[in-house]
């Protein structure tokens, strides 16, 4: 068995002993998966190991990885569905969220049933084959063949698609050989039900293969805890409505890639096609599109799934028909069998076809014939099929030897490569080093001769100081200067006094929150505060904190100092957002230094949301309305005869518009009919009061018929 132990976690490529950083894709070896993924180098069932993310998807993480078996890359998709689960201590196992327990199960099960299925579809053309499913750590592990591909939408990013959209030739060349794979899935009971250019990937050849398969349970909105759409390709089943999904789904996603390319517009998302679904093309694309392409485009597009085109055969036979080579590839393939792991049986219909060379019988020459009947042998006949065996088998053999020289010439090609990039590499260090020492050397040297400057500058500018300082007291005094300079030390010392005064004195008679900013710092001065000798405990007075914000408040150090202010927040339809409009304490109070005080800040007027009350009970209005905060007032409307009784029929607000709590809302309801019998052409004039026997013959049976097929119905 090959050894894996030394591989690049990036691109697997075996290392060199000693080598730290790869040289193919320059990937450290110390480098750590960043939590909640797996290790880099985990190995699973002995057999594969796994090495950096490639992407997350709704329901699983993929990682690059090596099969140790037949020495070759691959891509490991780990069932690791984020919002219910969570990587355990050891950093390996999967441990379901305890209210997900059931879920997760059921997810695990049909995330392994998904991959199984697809495992029995190997060489189909549009797929990258799925060699081996794993069940280890608690998750399920599905093992496919690397992709080193573009996906379709970065593709389409780079193409400008909305001026110069794909041609019918080229449309054709790209989706007719996937059909062929998606018809195949269809007859298994596989729906992809997420086809669009993310999903895609455009090979070296030119062809779409196609990926990002999840669990169908994620394939809905309807899902709330992960769910999984493309918009603009996603039919409207996919988005919560009572519709089932099917080969319908994916029918839609198809028809909606086929108007992308051929017209460069995105679809909007389904739901928003509800008003409008209609699909239109211009009059430039009415020439360039032949109808028949149109008119499948539009019945792929169909909003209503029993509206669209019924089977992927009728895309194909539409497409098929135009100039472009039709791959070989394009015929159904069936699933494979398999009689032991990871040996392939091809079925009937994926069978070899037999080569039409035909190989004469080879009779080996006769012995003479004794005369005794003892000694008669048989001819000796080979057959053709045995022949064909045989060269085939001698061909395998050399194109084996062929192709593993190649692979060590190969080999050799790329050590030689590597070694000589790894001394162009070292050549680049030494000579980057001999440049940097060469600069660290000059600019050491600018750096002696800028501070021997800059010494010389400050012992320049010391002495001139000294100078000025000098000459400074030996002017005399200045009668102006010195004026104003006793002046501004009077006003300090009585602004001095006037701060000892206040925190001293007159902090009993006046708060001010400047001051008491000033003299939070002295905490020797009582500073608005008065002690009660009997109980040596200092009180303080509450301040009105109406009308203040929060902002303030805090950034009054007094008020943190005195009080232990808290706030809540309330409604309020007097006093405007932010402000206080109620505090627990009532101002001027005197309470203990540290009293508790909450203060009630205004979260502006209550807003409440009219709801559609129609064709409520008007018991069942009522409560609604006033449960939600509105002031409800009855009207009882006159019923004809053909309305519900006590049904509700207008109200006076709008319905999903927001008005003040306590907004009084007018609801009218159907009251009881004034008469048992049905109107007649009198009643306009009379007001619906006829009394039966104004009624002609049989009206009273004809209204109660309708009396009661409008109970059946409603309104």
């Amino acid at each position: 068995m090959a050894d894996f132990a030394n591989r690049c976690m990036q691109c697997m490529k075996k290392l060199d002993n000693g080598e730290t950083v790869c040289s193919q894709c320059g990937f450290s070896v110390s480098a750590v998966q960043t939590g909640p993924y797996l290790p880099l180098g985990t190995v699973i069932k002995g057999r594969y190991i796994s090495g950096k993310l490639i992407k997350r998807t709704i329901d699983s993480a993929v990682y690059i990885g090596f099969d140790n078996l037949n020495s070759k890359v691959i891509e490991i998709r780990e069932f690791f569905p984020l919002p219910i689960c969570e990587r355990g201590e050891d950093k390996l196992t999967l441990t379901p969220k305890e209210e997900y327990r059931v879920v997760y199960e059921e997810y695990l099960q049909s995330f392994t049933q998904l991959w199984r299925n697809l495992m029995r579809f190997r060489g189909l053309p549009a797929l990258f084959d799925v060699t081996d499913i794993v069940s280890c750590y608690a998750t399920a592990y599905a093992v496919t063949d690397h992709n080193d591909g573009t996906t379709f939408r970065k593709v389409l990013e780079n193409t400008d698609i909305a001026n110069n959209p794909f041609t019918l030739k080229r449309v054709k060349e790209l989706i007719v050989p996937m059909l062929s794979t998606v018809e195949s899935l269809h007859t298994a009971n596989i729906v992809h039900r997420g086809i669009s250019p993310e999903t895609l990937i455009l090979t070296a050849d030119g062809s779409l293969k196609i990926v990002g398969f999840a669990i169908p349970q994620v394939r809905t909105t309807k899902n709330d805890i992960m769910c999984s759409v493309y918009d603009g390709y996603s039919p409207i089943e996919q988005y919560g409505f009572n519709w089932q999904q099917g080969a319908w789904t994916d029918i839609y996603s198809i028809g909606a890639l086929i108007y992308k390319l051929l017209t460069g517009r995105d679809l909007p998302p389904a739901p928003m096609r509800m008003n409008n679904g209609e699909i239109r093309f211009t009059d430039d694309e009415k020439r360039r599109i032949p109808e028949s392409v149109r008119n499948l485009t539009v019945g792929c597009l169909a909003l209503m799934p029993q509206e669209r085109v019924k089977s992927i055969a009728e895309i194909r036979d539409v497409f098929v028909p135009f100039s472009a080579k039709t791959s070989s590839v394009t015929r159904i393939a069936s699933p494979v069998t398999y009689s032991q792991p990871g040996v392939r049986v091809r079925t009937s219909e994926r069978k070899i076809p037999e080569t039409k060379r035909t190989a004469p019988e080879i009779v080996k020459p006769k012995q003479a014939i004794p005369q005794t009947k003892t000694a008669q042998p048989k001819a000796v006949t080979i057959s053709e099929s045995r022949k064909l065996e045989e060269l085939e088998k001698a061909e395998k053999l050399r194109l084996e030897q062929e192709k593993r020289l190649r692979e060590e010439d190969e080999k050799k090609r790329k050590e030689a490569e590597e070694r000589r990039i790894r001394l162009q590499q070292e050549a680049e260090k030494q000579k980057q080093l001999k440049a940097q020492r060469k600069q660290e050397k000059l600019e050491n040297s600018k750096l002696a001769a800028a501070e021997k400057k800059l010494k010389e500058n400050i012992s320049g500018a010391n002495t001139q100081i000294k100078k000025r300082l000098r000459a400074e007291r030996e002017k005399p005094r200045n009668p102006v200067v010195l004026g104003i300079t006793t002046a501004v030390a009077v006003a300090l010392a009585g602004v001095l006094t006037l701060m000892i005064l206040y925190g001293t004195v007159l902090y009993k008679l006046f708060d001010a929150p400047v001051l008491d900013n000033a003299l939070s710092s002295f905490a020797f001065l009582p500073v608005n505060s008065s002690r009660n000798d009997d109980n040596d405990v200092t009180y303080v007075r509450v301040p009105d904190f109406s009308n203040l914000t929060k902002e303030y408040i805090d950034s009054n150090t007094a008020y943190a100092r005195k009080y232990n202010i808290s706030y809540e927040y309330d409604y309020c339809d007097t006093v405007k957002k932010g402000y206080v409009f109620k505090q627990s304490m009532a101002p001027d109070e005197n309470v203990p230094m540290g009293t508790a005080i909450t203060v009630y800040i205004s979260k502006g007027i209550e807003m409440i949301t009219m709801v559609d009350v129609k064709k409520m009970t008007i018991e069942e209005a009522t409560e609604k309305l006033t449960q939600i905060g509105f002031a409800v007032n009855t009207v009882e409307v006159y019923n004809n005869g053909f309305k519900r009784t006590g049904t509700v029929c207008e109200y006076s607000l709008e319905a999903g518009e927001s008005y003040p709590k306590g907004t009084e809302v007018t609801v009218k309801y159907w009251g009881k009919p004034l008469a048992t019998t049905g109107p007649t052409d009198n009643d306009a004039t009379t007001g619906g009061n006829t009394t039966a026997q104004n009624k002609e013959p049989g009206s009273s049976y004809r209204w109660g018929l309708f009396s009661l097929l409008d109970r059946i119905f409603g309104n």
